[in-house]
């Protein structure tokens, strides 16, 4: 078996694993439709992938010493900023009035509480 195709069987394990993990968590499964559940399967399977290809990518690149860790974690801090401002922004265009997300654990437009 070649590596790609490793790759693509565990993937689908993993794509498995959120299927049975989805199907046995009370929580999640409370009479959704068929298709709203496989839309949550294929979501979740697709951030988890995304999720690992970029560990994955991050941990050569530090292993082999083109930057490090302490760079790497600036890096994301300083683009999970970017993005942090773009939802600052289009929520602010969207509500017509300041939206500031400082935390989340406050509602951004009422800022009350969310437990």
């Amino acid at each position: 078996m070649s590596t790609p195709e490793r790759y693509i069987r565990l993937q689908h394990m993993m794509q498995a694993g959120v299927m049975h993990d989805q199907a046995t968590d009370p929580k999640f499964n409370v009479a959704m439709p068929e298709p709203v559940q496989r839309h949550f399967k294929h979501e979740r399977t697709g951030i988890n992938t995304a999720l690992v290809e970029i560990s994955a990518v991050a941990k050569l690149l530090i292993d082999k010493g083109v930057f490090t860790e302490q760079e790497y974690w600036q890096k994301l801090c300083e683009h999970m900023e970017h993005e942090v401002k773009r939802y600052e922004k289009l929520l602010t265009e969207r509500l017509g009035m300041v939206v500031k997300l400082d935390s989340i654990y406050s509602d951004p437009v009422t800022g009350k509480k969310i437990v």
